[in-house]
């Protein structure tokens, strides 16, 4: 597969910075590389949204047991508070 790269003024920054990441000398070796990087980095992102969006999940279930029990506790401490009456 050929590919052509017009060399346009306002795209040469880019490009001198994707040859750069890329490690490729040539324009159209640096598109190539940096389109491969580009469809893993988006599949990495993916990944890791959903990685983040299990572990909220499972902070929200542990956050809703903790609160359960800080709760019951507060329930014990004040059940003993009314048993000092008793004396």
């Amino acid at each position: 597969m050929a590919v052509t790269v017009r060399k346009l003024e306002e795209h040469t920054k880019m490009m001198d910075e994707l040859k750069e990441l890329t490690g490729e000398k040539t324009a159209s070796a640096a598109l190539i590389k940096a389109g491969y990087i580009a469809l893993e980095q988006t599949k990495l992102a993916e990944k890791r949204k959903n990685e983040l969006q299990d572990l909220k999940w499972e902070h929200k279930k542990k956050t809703r047991k903790i609160t359960a029990f800080l709760e019951a506790l507060e329930s014990l401490s004040c059940e003993n508070d009314d048993d000092d009456d008793w004396y």
